[in-house]
C-alpha cells in the first residue's frame, strides 16, 4: 500500500501540545473576560444610580423654577405652583425615605418614587435633606 496522497488527521503530539497551550491560555482569557465583565456590570449599575438621579434633579428643577412658595412640614418640603387656572395653585410634596434611598414626589393624589437605591461603588452618595 503507498501513501496517502495528503495529511487526513492530526498526529498524537500535534494534539497535546494544541491541549498544552490551551491550558496555559484559557486561564488568561477567562481572567479578562472576568475583568470585563465586572467593569460592565459596575458601568451599568451606575448608569442606573445617575438615570434616577437625573430624572429627579429635572423634576425637582421644574418644580423650584414654577414655585411661589416653599415651607417644610415634618420630614417633607411642600411647593406650591401655580395651577391653570390663575386663580388656583397646586401643592407638590417631596418626601424623603432616608433608609430606603428614595425620593417620592406627590400631586394631587398621584406619586411618583425616585428609587436610587444605594450608592453604587465609587459614586458619592446623593445627599437630600429637608432643613
Amino acid at each position: 500500500m503507498g501513501q496517502a496522497a495528503g495529511r487526513q488527521a492530526f498526529t498524537l503530539t500535534e494534539l497535546l501540545v494544541v491541549l498544552a497551550l490551551l491550558s496555559l491560555l484559557l486561564p488568561f482569557a477567562y481572567r479578562i473576560w472576568s475583568v470585563l465583565r465586572r467593569g460592565s456590570d459596575q458601568v451599568s449599575e451606575h448608569a442606573r444610580y445617575y438615570q434616577v438621579v437625573g430624572r429627579f434633579l429635572a423634576q425637582f428643577k421644574l418644580d423650584l423654577r414654577s414655585a411661589t412658595r416653599l415651607r417644610r412640614e415634618g420630614d417633607s418640603l411642600v411647593i406650591t405652583v401655580p395651577a391653570d387656572d390663575p386663580t388656583a395653585e397646586r401643592t407638590i410634596r417631596y418626601s424623603v425615605d432616608a433608609d430606603r434611598h428614595r425620593l417620592s414626589r406627590s400631586e394631587g393624589g398621584q406619586a411618583i418614587v425616585f428609587d436610587f437605591g444605594a450608592p453604587p461603588a465609587g459614586a458619592g452618595p446623593f445627599i437630600f435633606r429637608i432643613e
